[in-house]
């Protein structure tokens, strides 16, 4: 199932592959463990949502990087899980993973969340963690989840958003990728993340008619503004998670 290399990937989706040898080296095998899986008190509230309800269901991890979350998803009984990325680098660690643990029910493809590679309606659960942050339009990237989700599906969204001080600038910067320093432990690795406000992704699902059932605001005490970013005083991220029903 994988899309042909000639196809266009949307380039305004950051290519993982550009942080991933950084990231990877500065992480190590702490991101591996299972009590690693994420910080800053996601993971409890993921569970206490009822992102782990998967048993006999059909997942799909968008942008699933090197695929430590979608193989985490094995270990609650799914029919099967699917891990789509647009990172080529990213797909190949996958699916080293995946050969390394011998993981049937798992599933990697090439892809952009702007352009699923997956059929309408054939989902149950959607994860996406840290991937609607790297889309430039994420009205479509939405709209594309609504059409692989099956009614009655369930999205779970992890993602920054940008709280801008001033409207000017927030109209300047709408749809301009943000330069930020994400902190790991002693270390920062550089990326970019749009600086979609909160509002902005309520009004997405909305007009998708897809309903927010949990919502939970974040403090991003590991995203720095770089000190070279212009206005960095006026800009700030946080995360929010969000379930969503279709």
């Amino acid at each position: 199932m994988e899309i042909p290399k000639d196809k266009k990937l949307d380039k305004a989706f950051y290519d993982k592959s550009k942080i991933a040898d950084d990231y990877y080296q500065i992480v190590g095998e702490n991101v591996e463990s299972e009590k690693k899986i994420t910080d800053s008190g996601i993971s409890d509230y993921l569970k206490e949502i009822g992102l782990y309800n998967l048993r006999g269901k059909k997942v799909l991890d968008l942008g699933c990087g090197n695929g430590r979350w979608a193989e985490h998803f094995l270990n609650f009984d799914p029919e099967n899980v699917v891990g789509v990325d647009i990172s080529e680098e990213m797909i190949k660690k996958a699916n080293e993973r995946k050969k390394q643990d011998d993981a049937e029910k798992l599933e990697f493809i090439r892809g952009d969340q702007i352009d699923i590679p997956l059929a309408d309606n054939s989902m149950d659960v959607i994860f996406s963690r840290f991937s609607l942050c790297y889309a430039k339009d994420i009205e479509k990237a939405i709209s594309e989840i609504k059409r692989v989700l099956k009614s009655g599906g369930e999205l779970y969204v992890v993602t920054s958003f940008g709280i801008i001080r001033e409207d000017s600038l927030a109209a300047e910067l709408k749809d301009k990728p943000v330069p930020l320093l994400l902190g790991i432990g002693k270390e920062k690795v550089r990326l970019e993340n749009y600086p979609h406000s909160l509002e902005r992704y309520k009004k997405a699902f909305e007009a998708e008619n897809l309903s927010i059932v949990n919502e939970q605001v974040f403090s991003a005490e590991d995203l720095f503004i770089p000190e070279d970013c212009p206005n960095r005083d006026k800009i700030k991220f946080d995360y929010v998670v969000f379930k969503v029903m279709k």
